[in-house]
C-alpha cells in the first residue's frame, strides 16, 4: 500500500470532517459568526490586541484537531480494509475485518453494496461537504457578509462626537460603582418598605430623577467603558461577554476620561473587589492613563480582610473577596491619602456585594442588623439594606474629611439581574456628593451622559452648544438633540472597529 496515498486520503478526510464541524463549535462558543468577525479577530490576533483564551484553545484542541483527525484515521483504515484487505493484522484491523466480514454476508448484501458505491466512489466526501454548507447556514453568518460602509452606518457612526474641552477649575472626582444598586429599592409599593433608606435620607445628595438602563448596556464592564468612554462596548471580531478580558490593549484609539483628565496631569486610580482581570479591566485601564490599580488581590496584599463569603471567582484565589464596607474603608484611604498630594485625582471604584443572584453580604451586617445566624437563609433584601447602611456610613466619613474642589458621584452600574418588577418601572441609583451648586438640567439620564458629565465635575468645560461627548449629553447642559436611547445598539459600525485597530 502507498504510504503517501493512505496519509493524503487522512489529510483530505480531516479536512471534511473539519468543515463540518467548524460551524457547530463556532455557534456553541461565539454564536452567529459573520465572515469579517473572524476577519477582525485576526487583523486583532497580528496586531498583539488580543492574547488567545486557554479555555477556548484547549476546546479547538478538542473539537477541531483530535475529534475529526480520529474520524478520519478510521473512516479511512475502514476503507482500505474494505476494500483492499492488505494492510498487516493487528488487534484494530483484525476488529475492523470481522466487521467487514459480518457486512458482506448475503444477509447484508444491499448494505454491502452502498457501502462499496459510497467508498470507492468516495461519495462520502460529498456528502460531508452538503452537511457542512447546511452547518454553516444554520448555524453561522458566514455567507451574509456585514459590510460597514457610508449607506448603512450604525447609531454610533452617525452620533458619535470626539470630546472637545477645555480646563476651567481642576477638581478631584470619585465615582463609586455599587453593583446592582437600583433607585427601585426604595419603591415600597413594590418591596413594603425603603430598602435604601440610610441613602434615600441624606441630605448630601442630590440626584436625577430617572437614570434608565440602555439596552445592552446591563454588565459592569459595559456599564464602565459607557460612562467613562460614552460609547456602547459592542461586539469585536469573536470578543463578546467575558471574552474582553483575554484582550491586551482596550479601546486603545478611543479618547475616555482617563485620557483627557491624565492630559491635566491628574492621577488615576482604579479600584475593585474583583480580580483586575475580570472582564478586561486591567487591560481598559493600562490602555487608558490609569497610574494605579487596586483589585482583589492588590487590596488583600495590602492587609485589608478578605472574606470567603464575599462574592470571587473560586478559581481565582483561596482568600475570598473583599465586602463593601472593606472597600469603601479602603476607598476613604485612598482619598484621604491622595487629597493630601499637590496632585489632582481621579478615583473610580466598584463594589461587588449586591451581585446575583441574592447579593454576598457580609455575616456580621446579617447578624448585627438583621438579628440572623450564620447558617440562617438571607435575601437580596437582606443584601441590599447591608449595602445601603455600609453607604451611608462611607458618606459620614467621606463628609467629616471636609474636602474642598471635590465632587464625589455615586451610581449602580447596571439593574439588578433578576425580575421583581417591569423594567420601565425601574431605575438604577445616582447620588450627588457637589461641592458647588449645579443645577440638573434633565429629569432623566442615561449610562452614556455620564461622560460629558464627570468631565464636567473634573471642572472641563464642553466646546459644543449640546454640552455633548461620545453619545452623552451633560445633565448640567441643554441640549435640544438629546433624546432616549431605547434600542440594541447595531454591532455593525466600522467607528467602533477603528477603535480598536486603525489609527487615528
Amino acid at each position: 500500500m502507498n504510504k503517501f496515498k493512505f496519509f493524503l486520503e487522512i489529510l483530505i478526510n480531516y479536512l471534511f470532517f473539519l468543515i463540518v464541524i467548524l460551524p457547530l463549535w463556532l455557534n456553541k462558543k461565539f454564536g452567529f459568526v459573520y465572515l469579517d468577525q473572524f476577519i477582525i479577530h485576526f487583523q486583532m490576533e497580528v496586531l498583539g490586541l488580543i492574547d488567545g483564551d486557554t479555555k477556548i484553545y484547549k476546546s479547538g484542541i478538542r473539537w477541531l484537531i483530535i475529534f475529526p483527525l480520529v474520524l478520519s484515521i478510521i473512516v479511512t483504515i475502514f476503507r482500505y480494509i474494505y476494500l483492499e484487505l492488505r494492510l498487516d493484522y493487528s488487534i484494530i484491523i483484525k476488529f475492523f475485518k470481522k466487521l467487514i466480514k459480518i457486512i458482506k454476508k448475503k444477509n447484508f448484501l444491499f448494505l454491502n453494496l452502498i457501502f462499496k458505491k459510497i467508498l470507492l466512489s468516495r461519495i462520502y466526501l460529498i456528502l460531508l461537504l452538503i452537511l457542512s454548507i447546511f452547518f454553516f447556514l444554520q448555524f453561522t453568518n458566514f455567507f451574509n457578509y456585514k459590510k460597514n460602509n457610508t449607506s448603512n452606518n450604525s447609531y454610533l457612526d452617525e452620533n458619535y462626537l470626539k470630546p472637545s474641552v477645555s480646563i476651567n477649575k481642576r477638581k478631584n472626582l470619585i465615582v463609586l460603582y455599587v453593583e446592582s444598586l437600583e433607585q427601585t429599592y426604595a419603591n415600597e409599593n413594590i418591596f413594603g418598605e425603603n430598602l435604601i433608606k440610610e441613602i434615600t435620607s441624606n441630605k448630601d445628595l442630590k440626584s436625577v430623577d430617572k437614570y434608565y438602563q440602555i439596552p445592552g448596556t446591563g454588565y459592569t464592564v459595559h456599564a464602565f467603558i459607557a460612562s467613562q468612554c460614552g460609547i456602547p462596548l459592542l461586539k469585536i471580531g469573536l470578543i463578546s461577554g467575558g471574552l474582553f478580558e483575554n484582550v491586551k490593549r482596550f479601546l486603545p484609539n478611543l479618547d475616555c476620561l482617563t485620557d483627557i483628565l491624565k492630559k491635566e496631569n491628574f492621577k488615576n486610580i482604579l479600584i475593585t473587589s474583583d480580580n483586575v482581570e475580570s472582564g478586561g479591566f486591567d487591560a481598559f485601564a493600562n490602555s487608558h492613563n490609569y497610574d494605579e490599580i487596586y483589585g482583589l488581590g492588590e487590596i488583600a496584599k495590602l492587609g485589608y480582610q478578605t472574606s470567603r463569603r464575599a462574592w470571587h471567582f473560586s478559581k481565582k484565589n483561596w482568600h475570598g473577596g473583599i465586602h463593601d464596607n472593606i472597600l469603601l474603608d479602603f476607598l476613604i484611604d485612598q482619598i484621604t491619602q491622595n487629597y493630601k498630594s499637590n496632585q489632582n485625582f481621579f478615583i473610580s471604584a466598584h463594589t461587588l456585594d449586591l451581585h446575583s443572584p441574592k447579593g454576598y453580604p457580609n455575616p456580621k451586617c446579617l447578624k448585627n442588623y438583621h438579628n440572623l445566624k450564620k447558617d440562617e437563609i438571607y435575601n437580596i433584601n437582606h443584601s441590599i439594606k447591608c449595602s445601603s447602611i455600609y453607604i451611608s456610613k462611607f458618606l459620614q466619613k467621606y463628609k467629616r474629611l471636609n474636602l474642598k474642589n471635590t465632587n464625589l458621584v455615586i451610581i449602580g452600574d447596571h439593574l439588578f439581574m433578576g425580575d421583581f418588577a417591569k423594567k420601565s418601572e425601574r431605575n438604577i441609583y445616582n447620588g450627588f456628593f457637589l461641592d458647588q451648586n449645579l443645577d440638573f438640567k434633565r429629569e432623566e439620564i442615561n449610562v452614556f451622559d455620564f461622560f460629558p458629565t464627570f468631565l464636567n465635575l473634573a471642572g472641563f468645560n464642553i466646546l459644543n452648544e449640546n454640552s455633548k461627548a461620545g453619545l452623552g449629553f451633560s445633565i448640567f447642559g441643554i441640549s435640544k438633540e438629546y433624546k432616549k436611547i431605547d434600542f440594541i445598539f447595531n454591532s455593525n459600525s466600522k467607528l467602533f472597529d477603528n477603535f480598536w485597530y486603525e489609527k487615528n
